[in-house]
């Protein structure tokens, strides 16, 4: 947040195409066991997404304001996921399989 908003401030005298590009996930909008934190963040980011890309419509100089979901992507974050039991993170299973199967 403190960074969109120091972009969309020191950028505002560029008579440009600007565009602030989010990266969000599905675990922003269906919930996860084991995974609030990371869900509730994710539904955070969207609904700022969407509310300063609202605020920016009738902007003289509006910055376009997206959030894109990549898709299951294999990070460090997935390798702890698949490495845990079904005890501790209830989609452990799905994470295991989705690799799997590339």
């Amino acid at each position: 947040m403190i960074l969109t908003s120091a972009f969309m401030k020191s950028t505002s005298h560029i008579h440009t195409r600007r565009k602030i590009v989010n990266i969000t996930s599905g675990s922003g909008s269906y919930p996860a066991p084991g995974m609030s934190s990371y869900c509730s963040a994710k539904a955070g980011l969207n609904m700022f997404t969407q509310c300063v890309g609202l605020e920016q419509q009738n902007q003289p100089n509006p910055v376009e304001v997206i959030a894109v979901i990549p898709g299951m992507v294999d990070t460090e974050m997935q390798a702890i996921a698949r490495s845990k039991d079904e005890q501790s993170l209830g989609m452990a299973q799905q994470f295991r399989y989705m690799k799997q199967g590339n």
